[in-house]
């Protein structure tokens, strides 16, 4: 498990580093467990028998702190981060389609929200290695024979490649909005090129960049830009 979570804090360090919205599903509940009922068995009666994810246990762990602007779930009361949280409407008010799950339990709690992920239709990543189970048969189970029916499961690193160069995307494209809020000409030399495309954030949402997209990102920033900036334009 230690193992699991070095991958996981390496892992939401380069979501933090790419710019790409982080999400928290954590388990809080108050005293006596009421949202879950009388249960008898499975998950429910689990947490309830062994009093867990109240108080202080129900704080995330060193690392996982959430900083501000990233969203905690609410209302969690379920394996699946869907179950009773809303999860579901976050994701599609913000035109997120795509999902990097991480966590544990794998056979549990990661399991129920790859498959209600895959359910809703989207499509999710899991990288395995930041994920654990309760014995190496069950996350080998869960790698090998079930995860791959509702997501894609990939090597860490595979992961992280992707968003090491998402990040330096984001890096390119916040370089450049900053050049042209500076008046610096050179940054719209770029602009003459018809094959120009870059991936980047733009409000608040990832998208893919083309020559007509910065286009329309100049006439915007010099509506808000001073005169000055205007003749340097």
């Amino acid at each position: 498990r230690d193992d699991a979570r070095d991958a996981q804090l390496t892992l939401l360090a380069a979501a933090r580093a790419a710019r790409l919205p982080v999400i928290h599903a954590h388990l809080r509940f108050s005293p006596g467990h009421a949202p879950l009922g009388r249960a008898q068995f499975g998950l429910r009666a689990a947490i309830q028998a062994h009093d867990v994810w109240t108080g202080d246990g129900a704080e995330p762990g060193e690392g996982f702190e959430p900083l501000p602007g990233e969203h905690v779930l609410s209302g969690r009361t379920g394996a699946s981060a869907f179950c009773g949280t809303e999860l579901d409407r976050y994701l599609r008010n913000n035109g997120i389609e795509r999902l990097i799950v991480a966590g544990f339990a794998a056979h549990v709690c990661v399991l129920a929200t790859l498959i209600q992920a895959h359910d809703l239709g989207y499509t999710a990543v899991v990288p395995h290695e930041s994920t654990a189970a309760f014995t190496p048969e069950q996350h080998r189970l869960f790698i090998e024979q079930i995860a791959p029916h509702f997501g894609w499961i990939k090597p860490l690193a595979a992961t992280l490649d992707h968003l090491e160069r998402r990040a330096a995307a984001v890096a390119a494209v916040h370089g450049f909005l900053d050049a042209l809020r500076a008046g610096d000409t050179r940054a719209l030399a770029t602009l003459l090129d018809p094959e120009l495309r870059v991936e980047g954030v733009m409000d608040g949402a990832w998208c893919r960049w083309d020559r007509p997209t910065y286009l329309e990102r100049v006439r915007r920033l010099r509506r808000s830009m001073p005169l000055a900036a205007h003749r340097k334009l």
